[in-house]
């Protein structure tokens, strides 16, 4: 603890009430997103029954209950992240598409055992290769581009990927009746 510098010094007291005002306003901050996260959990639970009750993605309705007249509309997201296997595209695909949305990564796992084969000639390509560690990552990118392009179809990549389904969120959106 620091010297108490007197009673005189207004710049240390200003810094004193400055400390205290932040940690009221830090506690009573916390405190509120506590409870808004307490309320959220629960909004999320009481829509995703709604939602799944009904089979709807949305709901509108009418409310008088915000000061004027509005239209509130709720809608259920969930987005979808889908995750391509490089190997499998490679086995599928023509070869001009495969050198354009998948993209290779070579890493030579033993240098000087790779350079004293190659000192030796007579090159044998299976060999090189039991030398490198290849990494393969698709570009999601250039795929959707061969997509949106009419050049790859669904059928075209069935078995290649996996899709898995984010958590749903909600969004509500108003607007005044006219």
């Amino acid at each position: 603890m620091k010297k108490d510098r007197g009673k005189a010094d207004k710049t240390y007291e200003l810094w004193k009430q400055s400390v205290i005002d932040y940690l009221f306003r830090k506690r009573a901050f916390t405190a509120e997103e506590n409870a808004f996260k307490k309320r959220k959990e629960a909004f999320n639970k009481m829509a995703e029954d709604f939602f799944k009750e009904t089979g709807e993605t949305q709901d509108v309705f009418l409310t008088d209950e915000l000061a004027v007249p509005t239209i509130v509309t709720v809608k259920r997201c969930q987005s979808v992240s889908i995750q391509f296997d490089a190997g499998k595209l490679e086995e599928k695909l023509d070869k001009e598409y495969c050198q354009e949305v998948i993209s290779k990564k070579c890493e030579i796992q033993d240098i000087t055992g790779l350079i004293e084969y190659l000192k030796s000639c007579g090159v044998n390509p299976k060999k090189f290769k039991s030398f490198l560690n290849i990494t393969k990552v698709v570009d999601q990118k250039k795929l959707d581009q061969l997509f949106l392009t009419g050049k790859l179809s669904e059928k075209d990549v069935d078995g290649c990927y996996t899709t898995e389904k984010k958590s749903p969120y909600y969004t509500i959106t108003t607007k005044k009746k006219v």
